[in-house]
């Protein structure tokens, strides 16, 4: 006689929902619940972006023209899961991250657009999109 397996629980479901411990629903996630791991990507994949961007501000008194001026990876070399590319805008201050692979249909070949401004010596920052819904932009960008 063979003992039971005990059941096995995905804890990262909400009450009232099961899932399979590695099923994702076939590779894409539902708008509501799975769409703030491709914001969370597309933000922190713009970290080193922002620091490139405020150092050669700080050194230059301009912004970079390109990711290459501000000593970056090309902009498809900067990629995660639901992130295609960062790219470094030209000469404005803002930065584009490019939302592509796993990304959540909602978002996918969109682009958040983070957008710097001098404030007196230092650089402030914001964020917005031309086409990813309010909805389902980052809360700090609404």
């Amino acid at each position: 006689m063979t003992a039971a397996t005990p059941a096995r629980t995905n804890l990262l479901a909400r009450p009232g929902q099961h899932r399979e411990p590695g099923i994702t629903g076939g590779g894409r996630h539902d708008a509501e619940q799975g769409i703030y791991a491709d914001r969370a990507e597309g933000l922190s994949l713009t970290q080193g972006a922002k620091a490139s961007v405020t150092e050669h501000f700080a050194n230059r008194a301009m912004f970079p023209s390109d990711n290459y001026d501000a000593g970056l990876a090309p902009p498809g070399s900067i990629t995660g899961s639901y992130v295609s590319a960062v790219t470094i805008g030209s000469g404005d201050g803002e930065i584009a991250v490019t939302f592509g692979g796993k990304a959540n249909s909602m978002i996918a070949g969109q682009q958040l657009l983070l957008q710097a401004s001098d404030a007196g010596g230092s650089l402030t920052w914001s964020c917005s999109s031309q086409n990813i819904q309010p909805r389902y932009l980052p809360t700090s960008c609404r």
